[in-house]
């Protein structure tokens, strides 16, 4: 099974009376200690102890970050108004606006090939 990256999280745990009473997720370790030792030294409050564990953060979504359809119609949308601005370009302009689907089908699989010829030069791709 092919793993993806975890996202790395620190989760700050209460501890009270030998069990954990709380639980907090931060997306920074630094947050997390001085979280920790804020509520530690506030005994007039909180009992327990507060503990820091760093742990991996698990996501159905797997692609939660990329997303190339919106950036290349983006893309393709300057180009045009690029062209339709360029006086003489108008041409090239009308068959952007008369093909623009399958453009964008064209330069997503152009991007998807050079995203995976740069990973094959990286070695993380056989």
């Amino acid at each position: 099974m092919n793993e993806s990256p975890r996202e790395r999280v620190w989760v700050v745990t209460r501890i009270d009376e030998g069990r954990v009473t709380e639980a907090d997720v931060f997306d920074n370790g630094s947050d997390a200690e001085n979280f920790a030792g804020e509520m530690s030294v506030d005994t007039d409050n909180l009992t327990g102890l507060f503990q820091v564990l760093e742990s991996s953060l698990h996501s159905r979504s797997l692609e939660k970050d990329i997303s190339v359809p919106k950036p290349l119609e983006r893309l393709v949308g300057a180009l045009y108004n690029d062209l339709a601005l360029g006086g003489d370009t108008g041409k090239a302009a009308k068959y952007i606006a008369a093909h623009k689907p399958e453009l964008i089908e064209e330069a997503d699989r152009a991007a998807r090939e050079h995203l995976i010829d740069i990973l094959k030069e990286k070695g993380l791709l056989v």
